[in-house]
């Protein structure tokens, strides 16, 4: 065993980033039937595979496309006003949100 005191096959590979921060979003409103693409502008996107939305508390996958712009697609989703946030790993959101409203 090395001297820290961990096996080679115990160690974890970690990743930090810095936390993004969400701005604004074009569209801001779309059907409820979902399908809209929404491009979020914010800061410190990164591109990895586990890059999310989150709307209400549904998890859509976003698309990298720089470190100021990402894309989703809504999912279907009731009438009204709803929270988006963005997550680098589906696990940590922003906590910084923008409001899309959902139409007929």
């Amino acid at each position: 065993m090395p001297a820290t005191g961990i096996d080679d096959a115990e160690a974890i590979n970690y990743k930090y980033f810095d936390p993004p921060t969400l701005e604004f979003l074009i569209p801001e409103r779309g059907p409820a039937g979902g399908g809209t693409t929404v491009h979020i502008h914010g800061l410190k996107f990164k591109d990895t595979r586990h890059l999310s939305c989150k709307l209400r508390n549904i998890h859509v996958q976003a698309a990298f496309i720089s470190e100021r712009e990402i894309v989703c697609l809504t999912p279907s989703c009731t009438l009204g006003n709803v929270a988006v946030d963005i997550s680098l790993n589906r696990r940590d959101f922003s906590g910084r949100y923008a409001e899309f409203k959902y139409l007929l």
